[in-house]
């Protein structure tokens, strides 16, 4: 018997939920349990790694992904099937419900093995959900024996599609503590490679999505240098607004102070947190009808937590499931996340007093280590749906 999770994204691909399905994968395979992972392939050079599928404790299947929507379902099912004849699965985690969900849904219908549903944000709240998109979403999170929420911003839109939904739970994203550390190595080696020797690095690590709040960021970057001079803003990512924030940065004249590093490897990521004095992410919930990321939040915000887990100060926007990642006051700060001045301020506020950063950081780091340790938040997935 084996448990099998299917996900649309998997490393060597980027992004929150290829983190989860990984973590899953790979702390469940160190207890003995057979594992197998279902995803599409990916775009070889899009995703620069030394993931390899063979080096892993676990057994992953790719599949070519067709184009039509209807036809993605079908061949996931189909090869659920094909693994279900060969591993004898008896659990199934879907890391969406819009894709992996539905096919697990129509396995389930036949076969009568139970899946669990992870909800993150956008995929339940898009506008853009059609009437039969809602249908399906309702038909798949019923029949789930247990659906797992990120954030309770996430479960409460859960619960507006279905009131009365009584097997959905949150639980937050968790993070390696191991990995992500004030202790490791490399710093200098870092800020010397970015020029960063002798600034105050404000930090955000996110692909270049409108709602991550880069923007916001660097609009508040003057009242910030106005006090703190060796201020200095790094972004690490790639996106579709890498363009409009270099124009950004460059109307403001503030070349010298934004460096945008680009795609870091996952690999690097714990030593580029290490580097930095802040994180900061405001962002916030895209609510213009006229923007096509219309309605577009952040679910929760794993990079909140690699960056508490290195000890660093955080500020985040005061929106979507946020407040479930940044304890406000405690690990960081919530601000409203279109006001630069309170930004600055904020900023500013951890930049002039180390002592209070040091403090929040050490508290982020705590709270780490006592509940969002990846082996803790997994062992709440094992339970609840074992209990339900």
């Amino acid at each position: 018997m084996a448990d099998l999770i299917v996900t649309r994204e998997f490393p060597p691909q980027d992004g929150g939920i290829a983190v989860v399905a990984y973590e899953m994968a790979a702390h469940w395979s160190k207890n003995k349990r057979p594992i197998q992972v279902l995803c599409w392939n990916y775009v070889r050079g899009k995703w620069p790694s030394q993931f390899q599928d063979q080096d892993q404790t676990f057994s992953i299947n790719r599949m070519d992904q067709p184009s039509a929507r209807i036809v993605q379902i079908w061949a996931l099912t189909v090869q659920i099937f094909k693994i279900h004849q060969r591993e004898k699965i008896d659990r199934i985690w879907a890391t969406s419900w819009n894709f992996s969900g539905v096919a697990s849904c129509v396995f389930n219908f036949f076969t009568g093995v139970p899946y669990a549903v992870l909800t993150h944000g956008y995929e339940v709240s898009r506008p853009a959900l059609s009437r039969t998109d809602i249908g399906l979403l309702k038909i798949v999170l019923k029949r789930a024996k247990r659906v797992f929420s990120v954030s309770h911003y996430t479960r409460d839109l859960v619960l507006k599609f279905i009131p009365k939904l009584q097997n959905v739970e949150f639980v937050p994203n968790g993070i390696d503590a191991e990995k992500f550390s004030p202790k490791v190595s490399g710093t200098l080696e870092f800020k010397k490679k970015f020029g960063l020797e002798g600034k105050k690095v404000l930090l955000t690590v996110a692909r270049l999505f409108p709602r991550k709040g880069h923007d916001q960021v660097i609009d508040a970057l003057p009242a910030i240098l106005a006090r703190v001079p060796t201020a200095h803003y790094l972004i690490v990512g790639e996106g579709p607004e890498k363009e409009n924030l270099r124009q950004k940065v460059q109307k403001k004249n503030l070349q010298g102070s934004v460096t945008f590093a680009g795609f870091v490897q996952d690999r690097d990521l714990p030593v580029c947190y290490a580097s930095c004095d802040i994180f900061i992410l405001p962002n916030r919930v895209i609510d213009d009808p006229k923007d096509p990321w219309v309605g577009d939040f952040e679910g929760f915000g794993v990079a909140f937590i690699e960056a508490s887990a290195a000890g660093k100060p955080v500020i985040g926007g005061n929106s979507g499931g946020v407040a479930d990642a940044v304890i406000d006051g405690v690990t960081g700060f919530l601000v409203s996340p279109t006001n630069p001045q309170e930004i600055a301020e904020k900023a500013c506020l951890l930049l002039e007093d180390p002592e209070l950063a040091r403090k929040i950081g050490l508290q982020g780091r705590q709270r780490v280590e006592n509940e969002l340790d990846w082996p803790m938040v997994l062992q709440k997935y094992e339970d609840a749906f074992d209990d339900h």
